[in-house]
């Protein structure tokens, strides 16, 4: 119907695996039949050296933080601070990154991976990890989801209040 009124638009030929999926995204789970396998490895392989780059970076920072002399408690509290913000940071790179080249490097193998995998690390991991690194990077932002968090949990200060009631009961013999 649509090519009947517009014909210049007709397709030309075969659209491919990004006609097939709603995310413009390259295709991570491939196995060498594929003709595109090496490419894949290569980003994969990309991605967890430089996960492992930062990795260790961070870890270099943590370990001269610790070895700082100590001039002051605030020096102190910053450094700790630091090395949390350093943790929270590797935590949601680990989480985001690790599964995905797990996960390619067992396609590769010749593993086939479940349905729905490609959508589950479009749809969930890359967007966990885009949408939680403002808020590690970011001291305004995580300053600001701290308050939001202290607004909705209670008061560790404030006893709840307990209403006891009697009951009294005559009974007669």
């Amino acid at each position: 119907m649509f090519i009947d009124k517009f014909p210049q638009y007709a397709p030309i030929g075969e659209i491919g695996y990004y006609g097939t999926t709603s995310v413009c995204m390259p295709r991570l789970y491939v196995d060498r039949s594929d003709t595109f396998w090496i490419y894949s490895i290569v980003m994969i392989a990309f991605n967890f050296f430089s996960f492992m780059f930062v990795l260790s970076g961070f870890a270099l920072i943590a370990w001269k933080l610790k070895n700082l002399p100590i001039k002051s408690d605030n020096s102190q509290r910053q450094s700790a601070k630091m090395n949390q913000q350093i943790c929270r940071i590797m935590i949601s790179d680990f989480l985001c990154w690790i599964p995905i080249c797990t996960m390619a490097y067992i396609s590769v193998s010749g593993v086939k991976l479940p349905n729905g995998v490609e959508i589950f690390t479009a749809g969930v991991l890359l967007p966990m990890n885009s949408a939680f690194n403002p808020i590690l990077y970011s001291p305004y932002i995580e300053n600001k989801v701290k308050r939001l968090c202290k607004r909705f949990r209670p008061s560790r200060n404030h006893t709840p209040i307990r209403k006891s009631f009697e009951l009294n009961v005559n009974c007669k013999h």
